[in-house]
């Protein structure tokens, strides 16, 4: 006897032996029990160990939010920060350019008075030629003039001074207009003391007033310029504020950009991490997909060696390994008819098949938990059967079985039948999109 008879004989005496043996049956349930215990054990510490990277995945998620967060506060600041330079930067644009005018209205000041002390020379060489009233005029003029020039001396060092300094420029350049209207007025009223010089005699009482009212004048101008003194002085004061100010915004600037930086650093290794994690996860879930289709395979085959060997019905087995089949993409329907003339098991009896219809062909299907050669052309017998009853041409015919006499599959290959183990065995790409059930 070889193996393949022994197997055979095997096969015909095992349900006999189950039946007759309650402790064949119990050791039979343990060892498949024994068999399915590490899969469960698997998938649960697989659900665990999902459950804690997710919970890590989460956790994550936050800290990267926070620092997102911190990274936007960091720019706006840095925004802020900008601005105020900016301006500072305009503001002492501007003050430049306001120095600039002004150095150039006390230049042409200057050139004025220059030209003023001209004049007062030349009345005093023509008064030299007059009366003792015309040389106390000259010694007043001459005096007048020592006022002016230490008036220049002052105001080119005030010059000095506004091109270091940029505070109160506004008032400053207000009241050097003032000073400028009056020394126009003062002008006027030099030339008109020279055109009068020619009539001095008459007119000295009115030279003697406008000297007063130049003397008077010049001491309103050394008030002014104490004044501006002042507040460049001030505006000195500030500006040394505002260059501190902008070297700790500096200092505060660069601070940003390290801290920047270190959590530009930390985010890369973060987003490295989290690819990590996601591969890892990736395998994880593979490895899952692939447990589960073994197992499905496993319980199919316990479910054939259960209806082979009585521990479940026939009609249990066949309703299993359909709904495995609907998951893999078949939408089957039961054909039920009664033979009446007894054609496909020799006496009348219900017709049972599943069918798939397609572009108006069927595709038959058996499903059962052992195959022999009698199996086989019982459904040969049924797919003719079912051609004579609706009309409608069989296109494939399909056995699905996890076990197989070889002397039926060969029979099944000659008749043009496909056999396969499993549900998902069975083509995808063959798998219909319309379906149709017909009960006779």
């Amino acid at each position: 006897m070889n193996a393949q008879e022994m197997l055979s004989a095997i096969r015909e005496a095992l349900p006999q032996w189950l039946k007759e043996d309650p402790a064949l049956r119990q050791i039979l349930r343990e060892v498949l029990e024994e068999t399915l215990r590490p899969w469960e054990e698997i998938r649960a510490e697989i659900r665990v160990f999902r459950e804690e990277m997710e919970r890590r995945l989460s956790a994550q998620e936050q800290a990267l939010l926070q620092l997102t967060q911190t990274v936007q506060a960091l720019v706006q600041t840095t925004q802020e920060h900008s601005a105020v330079i900016r301006r500072l930067t305009e503001q002492g644009e501007e003050h430049s350019a306001a120095i600039r005018a002004l150095t150039e209205r006390m230049e042409e000041h200057s050139r004025r008075l220059e030209e003023h002390s001209a004049v007062i020379r030349m009345l005093m060489e023509r008064t030299e030629e007059h009366s003792a009233a015309i040389r106390a005029l000259t010694e007043r003029m001459e005096e007048h003039s020592a006022a002016i020039r230490a008036l220049t001396e002052r105001m080119e060092e005030h010059s000095r001074r506004l091109e270091e300094h940029s505070a109160a420029i506004r008032a400053l350049t207000e009241r050097m207009e003032e000073h400028s209207r009056r020394l126009e007025e003062h002008s006027a009223a030099i030339r008109m003391l020279t055109e009068r010089m020619e009539e001095h005699s008459r007119r000295l009482e009115e030279h003697s007033a406008v000297i007063r009212m130049l003397t008077e004048r010049t001491e309103e101008h050394s008030a002014a310029i104490r004044v501006l003194t002042e507040r460049m002085e001030e505006h000195s004061r500030r500006l040394e504020e505002h260059s501190a100010v902008i070297r700790m915004l500096t200092e505060r600037t660069e601070e940003h950009s390290a801290a920047i930086r270190v959590l530009t650093e930390r985010m890369e290794e973060h987003s490295r991490r989290l690819e990590e994690h996601s591969r890892i996860i990736q395998r994880m879930l593979e490895t899952l997909e692939r447990h589960s289709r073994e197992i499905q395979r496993l319980s199919a085959t316990i479910g054939a060696l259960g209806a082979r060997w009585g521990l479940s019905s026939e009609a249990a087995f066949r309703d299993g390994m359909a709904a495995l089949l609907r998951e893999a993409g078949w939408k089957v329907e039961r054909f039920l008819a009664m033979d009446s003339e007894g054609y496909v098991f020799g006496r009348p009896d219900q017709v049972e098949i599943d069918v798939v219809i397609r572009d108006g062909e069927a595709i038959l299907i058996e499903i059962r938990s052992s195959v022999s050669r009698g199996d086989v052309a019982i459904f040969q017998r049924k797919i003719e059967f079912y051609t004579r009853h609706t009309g409608i041409p069989v296109a494939r015919r399909i056995l699905i079985s996890p076990m197989v006499d070889p002397r039926a599959q060969d029979l099944a290959q000659r008749m043009g039948m496909e056999v396969y183990t499993y549900p998902e065995d069975v083509p995808s790409e063959s798998a219909p999109h319309g379906t149709c059930s017909f009960k006779l």
